[in-house]
């Protein structure tokens, strides 16, 4: 082992170093409160088995159902009815249902 001769400046900085370290271990936790998680709730299941689409009242058959434009499944409004599928909305966004 090679001996190091101590100097007064190898002590200051020993001794910072275990004031830094006294210090650390004195410091409280910081805890974080945790966000919550946003539940996206989804619209009710709507199986569709029929549409027409193209005639001046387009209807589709949903959940055993004839519906219209503009009729309300549950808590979704039917917007559109096309060749595609149902346009509906729900909490203010419009969603495209297929067949």
């Amino acid at each position: 082992k090679a001996i190091i001769p101590s100097t007064e400046a190898t002590k200051k900085a020993i001794d910072k170093k275990k004031a830094e370290a006294k210090k650390a271990a004195e410091t409280k936790p910081v805890f974080v409160k945790p966000q919550p998680i946003e539940v996206v709730p989804e619209p009710p299941q709507m199986i569709i088995s029929g549409l027409v689409w193209n005639s001046d009242r387009p209807q589709a058959i949903v959940n055993n159902k004839v519906i219209d434009v503009g009729d309300t499944i549950e808590t979704v409004q039917i917007v559109a009815i096309r060749k595609e599928g149902i346009e509906i909305e729900f909490q203010g966004k419009t969603i495209t249902i297929e067949p």
